[in-house]
């Protein structure tokens, strides 16, 4: 690198016992630094013009090295290089041409070499004779990548041409730098750095340079023990029960302490909880298909409001009929309804449409129970499927009386009085989400909550009178939750907070082992799997969910999240406790935030700068799922289905 004028210094009075190299002098043409054998391993500073540019550690015997350097580091004319022994605590400089030995560290033969041709910002892809894509560097040609450091983690990087150079970097500290020629394979290993994130940085050193691969590795962090019974017995049935628009704070098993839920919160006490468990989605199409297909939405295409499951996506249903089980399904949400593909695999599928001459407008849990039930085989013959949606907490609200009196007995605000669905005055209307008006509207959701939990209670008591229950395995979860003016948004599909993806998820019976509560991190993609290998099935392969029982997880998993019902989009990431966001509109361009919920468990303080890393590999891997993700085409929508999505606020609001 060269600058275009010197720059004039303050005389250095330690500058005659120092050495000076000058850039672009060929007969410098590497740095190199040896360390005799039995001395052990060393540390050493390197400086250019007292600015620092890297931090290198060698073990015994030869070593060479080469560090970039910022051109900005550098000036024309002399320049003047510091070698630090960080374990001396002292300079050790020397010549270019001459080898000297202090206290066991010698240095033989450095030197500043241009890179020639100016830097060029950016390496390409090109493809090889063969097909495979190769990273090519022209001369000061760079690469950024941001990876997750689990343990055991590794970066394996061959170069078939020209010479490149690698720096890795933790976001806490920590770096390495090596020097890869051409034809050589190397693993190096990234458990020196700090923190969750860490950098590579590629750099062409050669006039062209080329990776043929780079791969990161690494060996995933036990968070929990196997949880199947070993030779224990497995369910002969499967119920999976989804709650529409449930909040997991709002059941007494996960902290509420109204005591709103008590069948739900009997079932977690004798069961399975998973206590953090993230939805795919804050709207219930491609959450549900989340949990259908254990793939996340960008895979399986369903992403925008009357978008369909991709058709060759295997599902859960086609998995067990496949493998001899009744399948049964009764919905009450348009968007699940049969032409998204949510009716695959089932033998029986039976959707109860939303109408304005039904009280709440959609079907009663209690009737989509008793469909249910109903459709079952006799207790003996074929093993069961049984999949309920369930929508009692959806808006707009008709609570049982009984929980209505119990739970919401306060007067109507006025505002909201004359509405047909006074959640939807407040989506419409920000003016009007009072503390009362919003008050009120909470109210009402709580008293559907306990509703639906009372559904749950009956559907326990038929399983139990068909003597079911012992030999079933129930399963209980939601697509999404719902915002009542946290981050100033009501209702939902409108951001990837707390109160919109986190989901309760609970399962009782047979082949999950005894009662427990998992705290580590669980996504809606995890559904499918789990419940194949309780069932005793072969967990699916090319999926992104991984069976939490009898296996171990990830700890640095993330969790991956989109909406686009609303403006402005959003995707992101939950990693253990951060979770990063991207938003994206044409007046807002796009931005980033970070929320750190072990701190901050109300996410309400955006850190985003703080953590650069965690942005920084959000970017890449938002990137790349922006170019590779599938988005189905909507099916065109009649008048009925039109209506149907009316009724829910999906639309512009019909009145009865």
């Amino acid at each position: 690198p060269r600058r275009a004028a010197a720059r004039r210094r303050r005389p250095d009075p330690r500058a005659a016992r120092r050495p000076r190299a000058t850039a672009g002098d060929p007969s410098f043409r590497r740095t190199a630094v040896w360390l005799p054998p039995g001395l052990g391993p060393r540390r050493v500073a390197v400086s250019v013009n007292g600015r620092r540019v890297g931090i290198v550690a060698f073990a015994d015997g030869t070593s060479p090295i080469v560090l970039p350097v910022r051109a900005s580091a550098t000036r024309t004319g002399d320049n003047l290089v510091t070698l630090r022994d960080a374990a001396l605590g002292r300079d050790k400089p020397t010549s270019g041409h001459e080898s000297n030995s202090t206290e066991g560290l010698r240095c033989e033969g450095f030197a500043l070499r241009s890179v020639g041709a100016p830097p060029v910002s950016r390496a390409r892809l090109e493809s090889s004779p063969g097909g495979e894509d190769r990273l090519v560097f022209p001369a000061g040609a760079s690469a950024r990548f941001f990876v997750p450091i689990l343990a055991d983690a590794t970066l394996r990087i061959s170069v078939c041409e020209g010479e490149v150079a690698v720096r890795l970097r933790g976001e806490a500290g920590g770096s390495a730098v090596s020097i890869l020629p051409a034809g050589e394979e190397r693993t190096l290993a990234l458990n020196g750095l700090r923190g969750a994130f860490g950098l590579v940085e590629l750099l062409g050193v050669s006039s062209r340079s080329v990776v043929c691969g780079a791969v990161v590795a690494a060996q995933a962090a036990a968070v929990s023990q196997p949880v199947a019974i070993e030779g224990g017995p497995r369910p002969r049935n499967l119920v999976l029960v989804v709650i529409d628009t449930l909040r997991a704070d709002v059941l007494g098993a996960y902290g509420n302490p109204r005591g709103l839920t008590p069948a739900l919160d009997a079932l977690a006490d004798n069961g399975l909880v998973f206590e953090n468990t993230v939805a795919q989605s804050a709207w219930t199409t491609p959450a549900t298909a989340s949990i259908l297909s254990g793939l996340e939405p960008t895979r399986h295409g369903a992403r925008r409001l009357g978008a369909p499951i991709d058709a060759g996506i295997p599902l859960l249903a086609e998995r067990l009929q496949t493998a001899g089980f009744e399948t049964v399904a009764v919905i009450t949400n348009v968007n699940t309804r049969a032409e998204l593909g949510f009716a695959r695999g089932f033998d029986v599928f039976e959707d109860l449409p939303e109408t304005a001459l039904r009280t709440g407008r959609y079907a009663a849990g209690a009737e989509v129970v008793a469909r249910g039930m109903a459709a079952l085989p006799p207790k003996g013959e074929k093993p069961f499927f049984l999949y309920l949606h369930l929508s009692e907490p959806h808006a707009p609200y008709a609570p049982d009386p009984r929980f209505a009196t119990q739970h919401a007995d306060r007067p109507v605000p006025s505002a909201l009085a004359d509405a047909a669905d006074p959640l939807a005055v407040l989506i419409r209307d920000p003016a009007q989400r009072t503390a009362e008006n919003l008050g009120w509207v909470r109210a009402q959701y709580d008293a559907e909550v306990a509703t639906v939990d009372a559904v749950i209670g009956r559907l326990v008591e038929e399983l139990a009178s068909r003597g079911w229950l012992e030999e079933t395995l129930l399963v209980v979860t939601s697509d999404h939750g719902e915002a009542f003016g946290e981050h100033g948004e009501v209702g939902h599909g409108r951001s990837l907070f707390a109160e919109e993806l986190q989901v309760p998820w609970i399962l009782h019976g047979p082949g999950i082992g005894p009662p427990r509560r998992d705290t580590s991190l669980a996504r809606q993609v995890d559904i499918f799997p789990t419940l194949m290998v309780a069932m005793g099935q072969p967990a699916p392969a090319g999926i992104d969910g991984r069976s939490l029982l009898g296996g171990v997880a990830a700890k640095s998993r993330p969790s991956f999240a989109e909406t686009s019902l609303h403006r402005p989009e959003q995707a992101g990431f939950v990693l253990g406790d951060r979770k990063v966001i991207r938003l994206r509109g044409r007046s807002l361009g796009t931005r980033f935030e970070v929320y750190d919920r072990h701190t901050d468990a109300l996410e309400e303080r955006d850190v985003a700068g703080e953590h650069p890393y965690l942005v920084g590999w959000a970017r890449q891997e938002l990137r790349v799922r922006d170019a590779s993700g599938r988005s189905a085409r909507p099916v065109p929508a009649d008048e009925t289905v039109r209506t149907r999505l009316q009724l829910l606020g999906y639309l512009e609001e019909v009145e009865p």
